[in-house]
């Protein structure tokens, strides 16, 4: 209710129980009068925190992306690095400013505007192929090809390829992931749960691919 803007002075709802159970007996008209201000002001801040409930849009329903572009990173944290910034036009507006983090993300809005801050990853990540019984892997290049193309190698250059060496690396940017939802994904081990997509060029521009990342986003925030 503060959250709100909505102040109350009168007894909670726990000490009217007490004052209820006493009037019954006393009948006295001022406690009846407090009992029926205590129930007005119930319904009344009822209807002003329902606009409350256009907050759980943010999370249920795609939000746009209007403007999308890299900048020095402000995350604490991520100093050093750099982050997309994300200019997202709401599904509903929202009736309070709202600002909050989560796993080095940034979200803040004010009625049917928001901003998204996401830490970028720019190096060398890990493509792993799912079936390496296919692939050998070349330990001097320390990647995998597929068994098609490498066949004929010197048997001296190449040995079967296993989960943990089943892969290509590449340099590049990237942004988190939270699911299997955008692919390629990329990781930085074989044992790592953290997810990356590539944040290539022609998803810098894409304002489809902008706003379902910023939804991915925003449900990862809400659990």
């Amino acid at each position: 209710m503060e959250y709100m803007g909505i102040h109350r002075d009168d007894a909670g709802g726990g000490e009217l129980i007490r004052v209820y159970s006493e009037y019954l007996k006393v009948k006295d008209s001022s406690m009846l009068e407090d009992m029926l201000e205590h129930n007005l002001l119930d319904i009344t801040g009822l209807l002003k925190v329902m606009p409350l409930l256009s907050v759980s849009d943010l999370f249920d329903k795609p939000v746009r992306a209007v403007k999308a572009r890299i900048e020095r990173a402000s995350i604490p944290g991520n100093e050093d690095g750099h982050e997309l910034m994300l200019k997202l036009k709401l599904p509903s507006s929202i009736p309070v400013s709202l600002n909050t983090m989560s796993r080095g993300c940034y979200f803040g809005c004010r009625a049917d505007e928001g901003i998204l801050r996401v830490p970028i990853f720019e190096g060398e990540l890990r493509y792993y192929y799912a079936n390496y019984k296919n692939y050998y892997y070349f330990p001097e290049e320390d990647q995998a090809v597929h068994k098609s193309v490498s066949a004929f190698a010197d048997t001296s250059l190449r040995v079967q390829a296993t989960a943990e060496t089943c892969y290509t690396r590449k340099t590049g940017v990237y942004l988190p992931e939270y699911s299997d939802e955008f692919a390629p994904f990329f990781k930085k081990t074989y044992k790592t749960d953290e997810l990356y997509l590539e944040f290539t060029d022609s998803r810098k521009t894409d304002r489809s691919f902008c706003s379902a990342y910023a939804h991915h986003i925003l449900r990862m925030m809400a659990s």
